[in-house]
This record gives structure tokens, sequence and C-alpha cells, in this order.
């Protein structure tokens, strides 16, 4: 399982330690560079040590995700109701279809709702009217049979 535990103190590195020796993916986060320098000292390899602030959901999403990709690919951040519906990622490309269009005019699959834009730094809530843009940060509920769908209808 991955987990993440906010704090470097004693007790998060305490149970980062014990959870990574337990086999679960364990990411600490901490927002002082000396208790990450300790961290990074004392805990294995394997316990992945972020500076930042825990408490910011960038930090939180990015501790989540499990790899790499590519601008277009799909990244699955979050599951909902035990796996039946997930909250997804997906960063709109150069020269997208979709680019340049409002909402409204978009076609996505039923079982799927795009619930904020990440653009420059800053959230958008889209309204019918949001126009896409290339570069934009897309995130979205959908269920995971429709997830390829979702990222066909904004190439």
């Amino acid at each position: 399982m991955k987990v993440v535990v906010a704090g470097a103190g004693n007790m998060g590195r305490h149970l980062a330690f014990d959870l990574s020796d337990r086999g679960h993916e364990v990411t600490l986060i901490e927002q002082e560079t000396g208790p990450v320098a300790r961290a990074r000292q004392d805990l294995p390899e394997k316990v992945r040590v972020l500076l930042g602030d825990a408490c910011e959901p960038p930090h939180i999403l990015t501790a989540l995700v499990e790899e790499a990709v590519s601008v277009g690919d799909i990244v699955r951040l979050l599951k909902l109701q035990r796996g039946k519906v997930t909250l997804v990622e997906l960063t709109l490309q150069e020269g997208s279809a979709v680019a340049g269009r409002p909402m409204y005019e978009l076609r996505l699959p039923l079982d799927s709702a795009i619930v904020a834009i990440v653009r420059a730094e800053h959230v958008v809530i889209p309204q019918p009217e949001t126009v896409l843009a290339a570069g934009d940060e897309i995130m979205a509920i959908a269920t995971p049979d429709v997830e390829e769908d979702l990222r066909r209808a904004l190439e």
C-alpha cells in the first residue's frame, strides 16, 4: 500500500520506518530542511523523503503519483468508492483538438467529469464557458473503464 507520512520528527520517522519495514511504499513529507536531512540519513533508501508542506494538496498528490508520465497520459491520483471511481490527471498536449474550445463543446464519456483545471499555478473551477488551453492540467473523476475514452476525448 502507498502511505504518505506528514512530518519527519521522531514519531514520523519511526512510523515511516515501521511501515516501510512491513512492505509498504512510504513517502515522508517534511517542510524543514534539518529533519529532512536526518530522515534521509536514518531511513532506508526505499522511503521517499520530500521537502514540502504536507498540508498542501500538490505535495500529497505528487507523493501519490506512481511514475513520471508524458504529456497526454492519464495519471491515477486517487481511488474512490473502493476503486470504482478514480481521480485522474491529464496535461493537455500542444496541438490538442480541444485546446481553444469551451467546455460546453466537449463530448466526454458518461461516468466522467472534469472537476478542476490547473493553469499557470492557479486552480480554475470549470464552467461551461471555460476555454481549455495547451498545458492545462485537467483533473477529472471517471470510472476506470472510461479513462481511455476520456484521454481520447481530450487529445
